[in-house]
């Protein structure tokens, strides 16, 4: 039941953010659009980070609700807040430094404050790792609808937002501070939503948390892993704008984030399927059976399978969808849109391995072969090799190859040996 309820939600928020990604689009010039896509795609990646320590503490709280160690619960969730503080400060300070040395007016588009801009991003997105760790104890707890509910309730709040500023007859401004002001409508109400559901689980499940002795159940080597598989693994979505835009412009970066965002659907749902799954691979850790193995692979099998379909199903109705969508007078790129279907199936893949691998604690494999798609798409754009999108995009389509013949090969030895 709560699967199904996850998914109606997680539909809702889809189709919610389908409208409010048509509504931005309608609302902005095709600059505008491509740095807003952009940026948001920069802020995609960043709440993809949980600090180090979130799937550590996925695992952990698994296993202790599961044996109904309600103290020790309580230890684990303190231990998150404090260790994902330590580990995101330092990511903070870097990346505002590091936007303080970036020519913004070149790489994105001319503006101003760009430093600011990309700082106040990084600051929003830090508080929205933190906050979202309550999605972490979400889904350890069997209850995976309360996670899809709050992006339901964030993609609401956007909504409301936009609606609001057309009754009232808001004008967007030019260039890209018409950009900015739309990306803070769409980044602002996560963070909000994460510590509204904080709170109230906080105040009904946990009520009586204790300042204890931290016992070290968290790994601060593990948490480096993890950083290193959170940062690289959402780089090679986030790179696709920045090499299409390095290799042709900008407008043509933001025709690609509507592709990856009309084809990103389908992997939320799998996502939804595999953090589900997440528990009970986990819970087949501490206590190994060759039956629940069977169950959990047979049903990431059928996954891929129709996950597969789906996308060709988008691909292939995406005219008058994208009529209705985005607008009657939009031409669909088929190239290029083939070049995403391709990426999004190979990361749905990759996503379903490295899924498996994270919920047994096996992660310094899982990050260390996680890096050979970026690094081989940055020698890619460096030296010049990629000299047209295409060629941008079949390399990346090579390197997830790659990536996913070794978490394969890893995954297979696992689970023989299992």
């Amino acid at each position: 039941m709560a699967y199904h309820r996850a998914n109606l939600f997680t539909v809702i928020s889809i189709v919610l953010s389908y409208i409010n990604f048509g509504l931005g689009a309608k609302l902005l010039d095709p600059l505008q659009f491509g740095v807003f896509s952009t940026l948001f795609m920069l802020s995609q990646w960043f709440n993809n980070f949980d600090g180090g320590v979130g799937n550590q503490l996925r695992n952990k709280y698994t296993i202790a609700h599961a044996n109904r160690e309600v103290d020790l619960q309580r230890e684990l969730l303190l231990e998150g807040y404090l260790k994902s503080i330590i580990f995101l400060a330092p990511l903070l300070i870097v990346i505002i430094i590091f936007s303080t040395q970036v020519n913004w007016n070149q790489l994105i588009a001319p503006g101003n404050n760009w430093i600011l801009n990309i700082s106040l991003i990084a600051c929003i997105g830090t508080l929205s790792v933190l906050l979202r760790i309550i999605n972490k104890v979400f889904y350890a707890t069997g209850r995976a609808e309360l996670t899809a509910l709050t992006s339901v309730a964030a993609q609401s709040v956007v909504l409301a937002a936009m609606i609001t500023g057309g009754f009232l007859d808001v004008q967007v401004a030019e260039g890209s501070a018409g950009a900015m002001a739309i990306l803070y409508v769409y980044i602002i109400p996560m963070p909000v939503v994460y510590l509204t559901f904080t709170v109230i689980y906080l105040s009904h499940s946990l009520s009586e948390i204790k300042v204890t002795k931290l016992r070290g159940h968290l790994s601060i080597a593990d948490g480096l892993y993890y950083m290193i598989f959170q940062m690289v693994s959402g780089l090679t979505v986030l790179m696709i704008p920045y090499g299409i835009s390095s290799q042709s412009n900008v407008s043509t970066a933001g025709d690609a984030n509507i592709y990856i965002k009309y084809f990103q659907s389908i992997v939320v749902f799998v996502n939804i399927f595999m953090q589900i799954l997440w528990r009970d691979m986990t819970l087949y850790r501490a206590t190994p059976s060759s039956r629940a193995l069977r169950v959990i692979l047979k049903n990431i099998s059928g996954l891929i399978t129709m996950s597969t379909i789906a996308l060709l199903a988008l691909y292939f109705i995406s005219g008058p969808v994208f009529h209705y969508w985005i607008g009657s007078n939009y031409v669909i790129d088929y190239a290029l849109a083939k070049f995403i279907v391709g990426i999004t199936a190979l990361s749905i893949l990759k996503r379903c391995l490295t899924t498996f691998l994270q919920s047994i604690d096996k992660i310094k494999p899982t990050a260390l072969i996680s890096l050979v798609t970026p690094l081989i798409a940055f020698v890619a754009l460096s030296s010049g090799k990629a000299g047209s999108p295409q060629e941008f995009l079949g390399i990346l389509i090579f390197a997830l190859i790659l990536e996913i013949l070794a978490l394969s090969i890893y995954s297979a030895k696992f689970s023989r040996a299992s």
